[in-house]
């Protein structure tokens, strides 16, 4: 039986508002500024930087309007825009500091790794500027697939040199939206635009479902947009548009989520940190995902321990917030004494950075093991991988040492597709022919469980109170219940325990579900309220945490 459309009601105009088709997204692409950034500015990039040089903001708004009204075309618009930039000394340091007060909307990364889950790919095309767009992102960028925007060139000093204006502004939106259609085999009605802004709206035209967020100089009644969210704070917001049934499912998972959280909560007693180790401080609540870690880490140190004559390398692929890079730097704490320790991170590090720290591996008189964190990054460069694909050959040497290198990525969700994004790219097949494909050498970090936050709960806990001289003895079980359903990363587990410790009373050794909380927080309440049958079933029960 075919599925009814359910009807939308509508706002001023004609674009319905914030309710939904059953409809997928074949790929999603979004404006940057003002569309992934947080609201609370009506700047564009663009005018932070002519304010950050001493101009008046309108004239960056004039040349817009010369545009606008046909009087010089974009290339003209960003040579006069050059001009003035070179006139006071733009350099890449200015640019860099206005990209660092500019935010990425909230939950930013909960909507693309769910997003990402969906198998839908994800794209940027803005009229913004590539230097300030990878400066938010950081490692984030690995969640695009393709990134466009207008690229500045410099001199030896860094200084402004060029503007290379993108092709894909105002009309080559939609140009972008029909060649990506093309390149993925898909109708542009299956791609999805999210935007905000007078250049967005030529998207609609093209074919592509459009939906309008924040808006800024465009309304809903221009007719180029099929879907209206007036005021979104959380990026999360639109995620019924990209799979209409994911609120469904999100209500489906949530449920889950409390049930196995409770589940593992009711029969637990005690918790004894070290019982959970991996190596070191990396733990794993499950005996299945304890042991298959075990075995990664004591094949990566046998590695390291036995010299062979052959490559010795791993390929490991990892959800964002599962500890991929917290696996192997303890697993090189716990050998510290005995070996070299190289993380590079491709996300931050620059080529210089990158070929001195392999300089470092090359002339290690110790086993060596070499951490490439963020393999998948720096999508838009050939440098790094051609820096860097010889160097895993180095354990074939006769003479030295072992050395092994960890390539660590966040792409695709299995290491195959990692493997595959790392193969596409300059120099990727000759990175990828030197790790051994088998399930020896390729592995998978599992995310996250229920019980893992609980441990990492139970550690920060301990951690925080040994750092204020406090003992801490034991949990109130609807308060870890708490802390694994609100805390997403690691860093939030972490704050939320820090000042869970800090509000328990001196010579006090027990954690309670209040002291998440500080004085008129009502938070409080409403959870409780919403997890009442929880709160009932677990009471007081308390659990022992010991290191």
């Amino acid at each position: 039986m075919r599925k009814k459309k359910r009807k939308t009601p509508t706002v001023t105009g004609d674009a319905p508002i914030a309710i939904v088709e059953y409809w997928k997204a074949k790929a999603v692409v979004f404006d940057f500024d003002g569309t992934l950034t947080k609201r609370g500015s009506t700047r564009t990039t663009w005018e932070a930087i002519w304010e950050s040089l001493g101009y008046d903001v309108n004239e960056c708004g004039l040349l817009a309007k010369r545009f606008l009204e046909g009087q010089i075309t974009h290339s003209e618009w960003c040579n006069l825009t050059l001009e003035k930039f070179k006139a006071k000394n733009l350099s890449l340091d200015g640019v860099i500091s206005v990209a660092r007060s500019i935010e990425l909307i909230q939950d930013f990364d909960q909507c693309m790794e769910e997003i990402q889950r969906l198998g839908v790919p994800t794209y940027i095309v803005s009229g913004s500027i590539w230097d300030v767009i990878s400066t938010v992102l950081g490692d984030r960028a690995q969640y695009f697939k393709r990134i466009e925007a207008n690229n500045f060139g410099y001199t030896n000093n860094n200084m402004l040199g060029t503007i290379t204006g993108t092709r894909f502004d105002f009309e080559g939106k939609g140009e972008f939206v029909k060649e990506l259609a093309k390149e993925l085999r898909v109708l542009v009605s299956d791609i999805l635009f999210v935007g905000n802004d007078i250049n967005d709206v030529y998207v609609k035209a093209a074919g592509a479902r459009t939906l309008l967020v924040n808006p800024q100089f465009t309304w809903p009644d221009q007719k180029a947009w099929d879907k209206y969210i007036p005021k979104m704070l959380s990026l999360v917001e639109i995620l019924p548009f990209v799979d209409s049934t994911w609120e469904e499912r999100q209500r489906a998972r949530i449920l889950g989520e409390r049930e196995r959280a409770r589940k593992a909560l009711t029969d637990l007693d005690e918790l004894r940190l070290a019982k959970m180790s991996v190596h070191g401080n990396y733990r794993r609540f499950s005996n299945e995902d304890r042991a298959n870690l075990v075995g990664l880490a004591d094949r990566i140190r046998g590695a390291l321990v036995t010299k062979s004559l052959t490559r010795e390398n791993f390929l490991i692929y990892a959800s964002p917030g599962s500890g991929k890079t917290f696996f192997v730097e303890e697993l090189a704490r716990t050998l510290a004494d005995t070996i070299t320790f190289v993380p590079i991170d491709l996300s931050r590090d620059s080529q210089a950075v990158c070929e001195e720290r392999l300089a470092e591996v090359a002339a290690s008189k110790r086993p060596c093991l070499c951490m490439i964190d963020e393999v998948d990054g720096r999508k838009g460069e050939e440098w790094p991988y051609d820096v860097i694909y010889k160097k895993l050959d180095l354990n074939e040497a006769r003479g030295r040492e072992s050395v092994v290198f960890v390539l660590i990525g966040s792409s695709g969700g299995t290491v195959t597709k990692l493997s595959e994004t790392i193969r596409s790219r300059y120099k990727g097949k000759d990175m990828i022919d030197r790790i051994l494909q088998s399930g020896q050498h390729w592995a998978q970090i599992p995310p996250m469980g229920m019980g893992d936050t609980v441990c990492v709960y139970a550690s920060k806990i301990l951690e925080a109170a040994e750092a204020v001289q406090k003992t801490i003895r034991e949990v109130e079980k609807f308060a870890a219940y708490h802390a694994v359903l609100t805390c997403r990363t690691p860093r939030q587990v972490k704050l939320l325990a820090d000042q869970a410790v800090m509000r328990i009373p001196a010579g006090h050794t027990q954690v309670y579900y209040d002291h998440h909380f500080g004085p008129g927080d009502n938070t409080n309440k409403v959870f409780r309220d919403q997890h009442s049958d929880v709160a009932l079933a677990l009471g007081k029960q308390t659990f022992r945490i010991s290191k």
